[in-house]
């Protein structure tokens, strides 16, 4: 199955574990960072909400977060010495069209939430984020030709009757839901095919997106269409460029450190945390249709996550009478 790693937020980088000697501060050190990463994802929504209400809409802010990102992680990149992974992104074929598929899924998937933050929906991007592990399993199942344990075949049918409530109860797709799991779900499947570091890949991404984002900009300017913004707004702009890339550092150190099922349990702050600011600092409705909604889908990540630990304690190893203490 898809791992846990690829059910977090950068999908693309599992680097291999630290000898069995690493201390319980490095662990400790570990969660904090995994902990920092996921708060820093659930209350990114604030900062986008900020920026909407001094007049950036959704697609300005896009284009900017992408340029800003691009500059910034150059920084980072040239810091770290990392240059020579974005060299080996770009040393085949195939790993540039993976890279341009996960480009197109990353910039829909960043759209789709500033947008739901924008029009006052963010609960709904909250929902796309805890299903969006149980997309992972559906796409290994389709794309993969993987097997589904009993545990996960129920936790996708109850996932699925939830969404389908969901429509019958507004009349339509919950498209900001199913748009930011399945974009993340593909963008992790293309990110999965080759060996990038998160930081590597993330360049490659948006510097195939910035002369587009840039074009856009200087159009709009030219246009007279621009945000008409002040110099603060314009630097809180140019810091998406360190809140995109700080958690991707720090998730690539947790991951490196920490068990997988902690990552996996980890990844629901985030939209648990979107969904509190949604429905008690912005004042969204969280009326029935989206309470047993979201009760469908609470259900069928309480039974994935029971299947995740339950296949996690299967695969320990059985102690011989030999290795027990006496």
């Amino acid at each position: 199955m898809l791992t846990f790693v690829a059910d977090a937020r950068v999908l693309d980088y599992a680097p291999p574990p630290l000898p069995l000697s690493a201390t319980a501060a490095n662990t400790r050190s570990a969660f904090a960072a995994g902990l920092s990463c996921y708060l820093i994802w659930g209350f990114v929504a604030i900062y986008f909400r900020h920026l909407n209400d001094r007049g950036v809409d959704a697609m300005h802010l896009l284009a900017y977060r992408i340029t800003w990102s691009t500059a910034f992680i150059a920084i980072l990149l040239t810091v770290l010495r990392q240059w020579p992974e974005v060299a080996a992104c770009l040393s085949s074929g195939k790993s540039i069209l993976a890279l341009m598929g996960s480009t197109i899924a990353i910039a829909a998937n960043w759209w789709i939430y500033i947008y739901s933050v924008e029009t006052r929906q963010l609960s709904y991007a909250s929902l796309g984020y805890f299903m969006n592990p149980l997309v992972n399993v559906l796409i290994g199942v389709l794309l993969l030709g993987e097997r589904l344990r009993k545990l996960q075949v129920a936790a996708v049918i109850l996932a699925a009757l939830g969404v389908c409530y969901q429509t019958y109860a507004i009349g339509k797709l919950p498209w900001i839901s199913l748009g930011l799991a399945f974009s993340f779900g593909f963008y992790g499947l293309l990110r999965k095919t080759m060996r990038a570091g998160p930081l590597a890949g993330l360049m490659v991404e948006t510097a195939l997106l910035a002369p587009l984002t840039l074009a856009f900009i200087g159009w709009n300017i030219q246009q007279g269409t621009a945000p008409k913004i002040d110099e603060s707004t314009h630097l809180l702009v140019a810091l998406s460029g360190i809140i995109t890339a700080t958690p991707l550092l720090l998730f690539a150190y947790a991951a490196r450190r920490l068990k997988l099922t902690t990552i996996g349990f980890l990844q629901y702050f985030s939209p648990t945390i979107q969904l509190l600011i949604a429905v008690l600092y912005f004042g969204e409705a969280f009326d029935r249709s989206r309470q047993v909604t979201f009760a469908f889908i609470w259900l069928a990540v309480l039974l994935f996550l029971a299947d995740q630990v339950l296949a996690a304690r299967r695969s320990l190893p059985v102690a011989q009478p030999a290795d027990m203490e006496t």
